[in-house]
């Protein structure tokens, strides 16, 4: 066990390990796609147990949650998600800031993932190439 421990962290680090930048949110999706696009087999085991608690550390009003999960969804979308996920990911975002009045965390989130999207389809360039 001990072995294969070590050699699924090797995984991770070799895919420059879990993005600090995205604070919180996506990072797991993040590191799934980049896992994948590596040729590594990422897949559904059904005894395992997961406790998580969704936005325990910010709650899912927040301000912070609200702006930065918008934001990441953006960014990762672009640079791994197929070209009609992010299509439908900008869409989607544009419609939350248009229902909020353009104003708010999900409008300054949209922006500031809206404004990552050239440095985002440069990593998916990059890593495609």
């Amino acid at each position: 066990m001990r072995r294969r421990l070590r050699h699924r962290r090797r995984r991770v680090a070799s895919r420059r390990g879990v993005r600090t930048d995205l604070f919180m949110y996506y990072e797991d999706t993040d590191l799934s796609y980049k896992l994948r696009e590596a040729g590594y087999e990422v897949r559904f085991t059904a005894g395992a147990v997961v406790d998580h608690e969704h936005a325990a550390s910010s709650g899912t009003s927040s301000p912070m949650f609200l702006r930065v999960n918008a934001r990441n969804r953006i960014i990762v979308a672009a640079q791994h998600a197929p070209w009609g996920v992010v299509a439908r990911a900008i869409a989607r975002s544009i419609a939350r800031v248009v229902r909020s009045g353009g104003r708010g965390p999900v409008a300054r989130g949209v922006l500031q993932g809206l404004l990552a999207l050239p440095r985002a389809l440069h990593h998916r360039t990059a890593s495609r190439s």
